[in-house]
C-alpha cells in the first residue's frame, strides 16, 4: 500500500488513505506508515466518510 501511495503523491496526485480498511501485520508499522503518508500530503479518512463523498 505504502509503495503505490508514495508513487501517486510523487506524481502530483491527490491520494486519500481509507484507514479503517487497511490492516498491518505490526501495528506500530502501520502506524509509521500512515504517519509518513500523512506528512507527505495523503488525506486520511475512513470508509464510512470515503462512501458519502462518492454517493454525492
Amino acid at each position: 500500500m505504502s509503495f503505490a501511495a508514495k508513487g501517486l503523491i510523487a506524481r502530483g496526485r491527490r491520494v486519500a488513505v481509507v484507514q479503517d480498511a487497511i490492516e498491518t501485520l505490526k501495528l506500530e508499522d502501520g502506524k509509521k506508515t500512515i504517519a509518513d503518508l500523512e506528512q507527505l500530503g495523503a488525506r486520511l479518512t475512513t470508509t464510512e466518510k470515503a462512501l458519502s463523498a462518492l454517493n454525492r
